[in-house]
C-alpha cells in the first residue's frame, strides 16, 4: 500500500518529465492535486484554508485572507472548467462591460459598480456614475442637491430652498445670487432682494455707469448698443442683456471683490473674473450667482447637473447625455427625468435618432445600428447584397410578423465562389435535405436570434 502512493506521488511530482506520455498525462489528470501521504491539498483553491500567501500561490492573483486564500482586490473569482474544483482570479469588470454572477455574494464587478440585471456593470440603485465613470454619486431625490457633509466630508442629500428659508450649505439656496448666510438663505451684498429675487445693483468693474433715467444704461449683444466710449458688460456669460460701463474703476460685476488676484479664490461661492485694458490684465475674486454644485442658470434659478434617467426640471440640466431632454414620466407632468426625445435610443453615450426598415432618415446614420439598412431617398432601406428578413417557416399565421432589417442574400457555396440563389428551401439539422445536396448556414442574425439555412448542392 506505501508502495503505491509513493508511486502516486512521484508520478504527480515528475508529471511534467513524462508529459507527453499520454498515460501518465491521463492519470496525472485524473488525480486530485492532494498529498497521498498525509490526505492534505498540494495546490490551493479559492476558499481553502492557508496560513500565509504562499500557500495560495497555485492561484494567479489570490493571497490569504483571514486563513482563506481569496482573490486580491479588483479581482473576482470563477471556476476553472478545464480543472475540477480549481478557480481562478480575473480581473475586475469596468463600467458598463458585460457581467454576470458567477457564485453567491462574488460579483465580477469592480467596486463600486454592481452586476445590474440587464448584465452589465453598473452603479448600484439609488446611485448614478461620475463624469468620468470610475466612481457613484448618490441620487437624490427631486428637489434635492449632492453636498459634502461638514462632519466627515461624505456625500449627502440636502434639499434645495428659496430665500428666506434655513440652509447648512449654500448650495441648497436656489435663488441666483443667495447664500447660506446665518443659516438662511439670504440675497448677498451688492443685491437686493425683491419677492423671491436677488436684483442685482449693476456696477461697472471700472468707473461709475452710465444712467438713462436714474438707472444703469441697458444693452444687449444685438440690438441696445452703449454710446460712444462705453462697453456692454454682461454680469454672466449666458446672460442676453447687460449694461453699459466705462473704463476706469475696477470692481467686480456684482459686489465688491473679495481679494484681487485669485490664488487664494473660494471657489465654491466665488469665481475668478479677469478684465483686460490694453496689455493689462486684471484677475478679481467676485462672488457666483449660483453655487458650483448648481451650474445650469435658468430664468432666477440654479439648477444641478442632471444624470441621464434623473430628476429634472429644464432641459439645460440634461448634460451628461449629449441630445438628452427632461421629459415627464407621466400624463400628470409631475415627474420629469433626463431621456432621450421620441424616436431616439442611447448608443454610446449619444441620444442617436434612429429608423428601422422602411422608417424616414436623413443620413445613414439615422437608421438602426445592425439592422444592414442604409438611408435612400428618405428611409431606411436594405444594403446593397441583403434583403428584407423573410417570415420564418414556423411562424404563426395568427400573430403579425415584425419585418424590422435586414439579412443577407442566400448563397451556396461552390468550388471557386458563392452562388447567389433566388428560390431557396429551408432546412436545419433535423430536417436535412434531400440527395445530392447539404444543409448550409449562410446567416446568423443576432438581432432576432435566428439562423438561416439552406439546401445547398454538393460542389463537384
Amino acid at each position: 500500500m506505501r508502495f503505491k502512493k509513493v508511486s502516486i506521488l512521484l508520478i504527480l511530482l515528475f508529471g511534467n518529465v513524462f508529459a507527453d506520455y499520454s498515460p501518465l498525462k491521463w492519470l496525472i489528470s485524473q488525480t486530485s492535486y492532494s498529498n497521498f501521504l498525509t490526505g492534505e491539498n498540494i495546490l490551493k483553491s479559492i476558499g481553502d484554508s492557508c496560513e500565509r500567501s504562499l500557500d495560495c500561490v497555485s492561484v494567479s492573483n489570490s493571497i490569504c485572507i483571514e486563513g482563506k486564500c481569496q482573490c486580491q482586490k479588483g479581482h473576482f473569482s470563477i471556476k476553472d472548467e478545464t480543472k475540477n474544483r480549481i478557480f481562478i482570479c480575473k480581473k475586475a469588470l469596468d463600467f458598463h462591460q458585460s457581467c454576470r454572477n458567477v457564485l453567491s455574494g462574488i460579483h465580477q464587478c469592480r467596486e463600486p459598480f454592481v452586476c445590474s440585471k440587464e448584465g452589465i456593470c453598473d452603479c448600484p440603485d439609488g446611485f448614478s456614475p461620475a463624469k468620468d465613470n470610475t466612481r457613484c454619486h448618490r441620487i437624490c431625490e427631486p428637489y434635492h442637491v449632492l453636498v459634502k457633509s461638514k462632519i466627515d466630508n461624505s456625500e449627502t442629500c440636502a434639499p434645495l430652498l428659496d430665500l428666506g428659508e434655513r440652509c447648512s450649505y449654500n448650495e441648497q439656496c436656489s435663488t441666483r445670487y443667495a447664500q447660506c448666510l446665518g443659516s438662511r438663505c439670504q440675497c448677498i451684498s451688492g443685491t437686493i432682494r425683491r419677492h423671491q429675487q436677488c436684483v442685482t445693483v449693476q456696477q461697472c468693474p471700472l468707473g461709475e455707469a452710465p444712467l438713462e433715467n436714474g438707472n444703469p444704461l441697458v444693452c444687449d449683444r444685438n440690438t441696445l448698443k452703449c454710446p460712444d466710449g462705453n462697453y456692454c458688460l454682461f454680469a454672466q456669460f449666458t446672460d442676453s442683456r447687460g449694461h453699459c460701463c466705462p473704463t476706469m474703476k475696477i470692481n467686480c460685476p456684482v459686489r465688491s471683490p473679495l481679494s484681487y488676484g485669485c490664488a487664494n479664490c473660494p471657489w465654491e461661492t466665488h469665481h475668478c473674473f479677469t478684465y483686460s485694458i490694453g496689455t493689462h490684465q486684471q484677475s478679481m475674486c467676485c462672488p457666483n450667482d449660483c453655487p458650483r454644485n448648481l451650474p445650469i442658470r435658468n430664468g432666477d434659478k440654479c439648477y444641478a447637473i442632471a444624470g441621464h434617467l434623473s430628476h429634472c426640471s429644464v432641459d439645460e440640466q440634461c448634460l451628461s447625455v449629449q441630445n438628452s431632454v427632461c421629459l415627464s414620466t407621466n400624463a400628470n407632468e409631475t415627474t420629469k427625468i433626463c431621456q432621450c426625445p421620441i424616436n431616439h435610443i442611447l448608443i454610446d453615450g449619444i441620444c442617436q435618432k434612429v429608423s428601422k426598415l422602411g422608417g424616414e432618415c436623413e443620413k445613414d446614420s439615422d437608421c438602426f445600428i445592425g439592422s444592414n439598412t442604409v438611408c435612400r431617398n428618405g428611409y431606411c432601406k436594405c444594403s446593397e447584397g441583403f434583403m428584407p428578413e423573410p417570415n420564418p417557416f414556423e411562424w404563426k399565421t395568427s400573430t403579425a410578423f415584425s419585418i424590422e432589417h435586414c439579412i443577407a442574400e442566400p448563397t451556396c457555396p461552390s468550388i471557386h465562389v458563392l452562388l447567389t440563389i433566388e428560390h431557396y428551401e429551408d432546412c436545419s439539422p433535423k430536417s436535412g435535405c434531400s440527395e445530392g445536396k447539404f444543409c448550409h448556414q449562410w446567416f446568423e442574425d443576432p438581432l432576432k436570434e435566428r439562423n438561416y439555412s439552406l439546401c445547398c448542392p454538393i460542389p463537384t
